[in-house]
């Protein structure tokens, strides 16, 4: 498996791409504190949700278990 890295002018990753055999396995898009994850047909897109400069919560749809789920922070 093989994969290319792409980034933006201010170094932020903007696409990642895993290919197999010369095949496209899945692609991920990234923008800020959204993902989007392409496979087949299948597109999922997650959502990332911060509190006090962690990640609190993840919204995910467009899978099976598509929903809300978080994280548990400690001080």
């Amino acid at each position: 498996m093989s994969s290319t890295i792409s980034y933006n002018g201010g170094n932020s990753r903007i696409k990642s791409q895993y290919v197999e055999n010369n095949s496209t396995v899945f692609t991920k898009y990234y923008c800020g504190p959204y993902e989007e994850i392409q496979k087949g047909s299948i597109t999922r897109k997650n959502y990332y949700i911060y509190a006090g400069g962690e990640i609190a919560a993840v919204y995910t749809e467009g899978a099976s278990d598509a929903g809300m789920y978080y994280s548990i922070m400690t001080t």
